[in-house]
């Protein structure tokens, strides 16, 4: 699969089941019963989720598509490792509320396949989609074909709030 393809196919699927299963499970997060580290560990998650997604489907996403594509993008690597960072918290997070997840109740039902897919999606964009995109980059950054446009990704992800990795955890990078 082209990597224009797998943006895409990323988005399609495992962007939109977060988009639909992640409110449903916050709803069941917020009954009663649900243990205080689970509670925890799944607001962090949201707040981590919910930034991170946005900056993929408005900036990332739509410049791996370009350059996958051929067209003019902008250089968008320092953004990659941020989205690295945050999927690191990200799974940190998912593995937490793995080992916390209730035995019965319809939270032990929903949360294992919601954080199933969770860890797939980080797993491919960590693991295949970004690093296909670094390569290409790169290609591109030494092709005399490509103009690259650095400025924009700032001005693109502006509205962004910034990665809330140095409050999570001090000893990181």
């Amino acid at each position: 699969m082209d990597i224009a393809s797998l943006a895409r196919h990323v988005l399609d699927s495992h962007h939109t089941y977060l988009h639909d299963a992640l409110p449903r499970v916050d709803r069941l997060m917020h009954r009663p019963g649900v243990i205080t580290p689970l509670r925890e560990a799944w607001s962090v998650f949201v707040i981590l989720v919910e930034d991170h997604i946005v900056l993929e489907e408005r900036v990332i996403f739509p410049a791996i598509v370009d350059l996958g594509e051929g067209r003019r993008v902008a250089d968008f690597e320092p953004s990659l490792e941020g989205l690295d960072r945050d999927h690191r918290l990200i799974e940190e997070c998912t593995r937490i509320m793995h080992l916390l997840t209730p035995d019965t109740g319809p939270l032990c039902r929903m949360l294992p396949q919601f954080l199933f897919n969770m860890d797939e999606h980080s797993r491919i964009e960590s693991e295949v989609l970004f690093p296909q995109a670094l390569e290409l980059l790169e290609r591109a950054r030494r092709s005399s074909d490509t103009v690259f446009e650095p400025a924009k990704v700032a001005e693109d992800i502006a509205f962004v709030t910034p990665p809330l990795w140095p409050l999570w955890d001090s000893r990181q990078p």
